[in-house]
């Protein structure tokens, strides 16, 4: 599809203008976030290999032990994220269970302290 305002040829059109032509549809900050560390990502490969995604000196075969090397990264950083929000809730849970504990103690002090267990028990007495 062609937008009819920049002439360039897009995925979509929107009233036959691309999402780049129209100023009144809000970005999501998200996407365009991730947009940009896909930029400066390139960028920087560029820098670092002086090649494009595009280049051919490597095989399907290649490509697929890049791609499962990565993915074997990730579900590394995916284990050591894991296991630290698991210690973060254990820790958590101790604290709640703590805090929990002291109001329930709090209370009963409290209650005490006004005779309310003496009021029940005169109550069920009578």
């Amino acid at each position: 599809m062609i937008c009819n305002k920049c002439k360039k040829d897009v995925m979509a059109t929107i009233h036959d203008l691309c999402i780049e032509c129209h100023d009144d549809i809000p970005r999501d900050p998200i996407v365009e976030s991730v947009i940009a560390k896909y930029q400066k990502r390139s960028e920087e490969g560029m820098i670092k290999y002086g090649v494009t995604m595009m280049r051919d000196d490597l095989s399907t075969i290649d490509w697929l032990n890049h791609l499962q090397e990565e993915l074997m990264d990730a579900t590394l950083y995916l284990e050591r994220l894991r296991v630290k929000l698991e210690s973060i809730e254990v820790s958590k849970d101790d604290e709640l269970a703590t805090f929990s504990r002291s109001l329930l103690e709090d209370l009963h002090f409290k209650l005490s302290e006004e005779g309310y267990f003496e009021q029940l028990n005169n109550d069920d007495n009578e």
